[in-house]
């Protein structure tokens, strides 16, 4: 074989190589960019709670190749031995996020006197804190605990910290169906959740199956209220005397809470899925115009 051949099939070898190894690798996890933050205030004076709307719909996106993923073409593929492996399957984004915007980052929320979560605690009690309730949601919109860069890891690495504080990553919040990863049980998740202060960017997922039609809307309604560790709301009589849920009364004074409604819209364009298909047949999905 002359020298050339067998520079041919050097190169050969090495594409064949280097196709395998790149199908094989898994995509990363979800970062949390591109963000969009709404503020979360709380007012001493009138002793309430404001969460400022979004002011945009994130696009639901299907690759995490680059900082904008709802951007990017193609499918990611995740690792399923990894919590983020729910992202199989699934229209995904972490763009929306909790946030104090007067938390400096410069310590933890609970020791930062400029932070909501001290000024809680310094008017209702140590043990108090700020819950989100989902109060209703499209039924195909799943959310998951995040936890820094990559929702893994308060670090901001993806190296999984199995011990995070307000619960193992990934894990199903507000409602959501999810199977726990350390003892692989069925977990219906409550529809509450404490936030930390912390600027929180949770999982938000449609399974490829939910999606329908382009542009899909998907809506999820929250309230946001003052509560101690159980969950349960506290409100402040005119004494400054703090009151919980189920006392007599305390439907009578005024609450801290505050609604506010987050959107996702699916991908540009879906296909239909087909059913009662033989195998091996030929079918004709929908048509689409691609330009540019």
């Amino acid at each position: 074989m002359k020298l050339r051949n067998y520079i041919l099939l050097l190169v050969l070898l090495m594409l064949i190589m280097g196709v395998t190894t790149q199908a094989s690798a898994f995509s990363p996890p979800l970062n949390w960019n591109t963000m969009t933050m709404p503020s979360t205030t709380y007012n001493q004076v009138t002793n309430k709670l404001t969460v400022e709307a979004p002011g945009v719909i994130p696009v639901l996106g299907t690759n995490t190749g680059a900082s904008q993923p709802s951007l990017i073409p193609g499918i990611g593929s995740y690792d399923p031995v990894q919590p983020w492996s729910v992202l199989n399957g699934a229209a995904f984004s972490r763009q929306l996020g909790w946030n104090d915007p007067n938390y400096a980052y410069a310590d933890i929320p609970v020791n930062d006197p400029s932070s909501i979560i001290y000024t809680i605690k310094s008017i209702y009690g140590q043990g108090a804190g700020i819950w989100i309730e989902c109060t209703g949601k499209s039924p195909e919109l799943n959310n998951y605990l995040a936890v820094g860069l990559y929702g893994v890891n308060a670090n901001d690495t993806a190296v999984v910290d199995a011990g995070n504080p307000t619960g193992y990553p990934y894990s199903g919040i507000f409602g959501t169906t999810y199977t726990d990863f350390v003892t692989k049980n069925t977990i219906v998740s409550p529809t509450r959740w404490q936030w930390d202060g912390y600027m929180d960017h949770n999982v938000n997922t449609v399974a490829f199956s939910a999606l329908t039609g382009p542009n899909q809307l998907f809506i999820s309604n929250y309230t946001v209220y003052i509560g101690n560790a159980a969950g349960n709301e506290l409100r402040l009589d005119a004494g400054g005397i703090v009151h919980t849920a189920g006392e007599a009364g305390f439907d009578l004074l005024p609450s801290t809470g505050t609604t506010v409604t987050w959107q996702w819209k699916g991908p540009a364009f879906v296909f239909t899925r087909q059913t009662s298909v033989p195998t091996y047949a030929v079918v004709e999905s929908d048509a689409l115009k691609i330009s540019g």
